[in-house]
């Protein structure tokens, strides 16, 4: 991805303000379903009972 936001950047005069919206866009959603994954998943490891909590939750996963 480093090498491509190069190319883009560097060879052309401008880069494609479509490309840098899409980019920007999955960037935003792939963090954030990160982070409500992380958020359950934390949840269940502070459980007491987390095995009955992991079974609970396990479709959100």
């Amino acid at each position: 991805m480093i090498s491509g936001g190069w190319l883009i950047v560097e060879h052309l005069s401008y880069p494609s303000i479509l490309w840098v919206g899409i980019a920007l866009l999955l960037l935003v959603l792939i963090s954030s379903l990160l982070g409500m994954i992380h958020k359950n998943i934390k949840i269940i490891n502070l459980a007491e009972k987390s095995e009955e909590k992991l079974l609970h939750n396990v479709l959100k996963l």
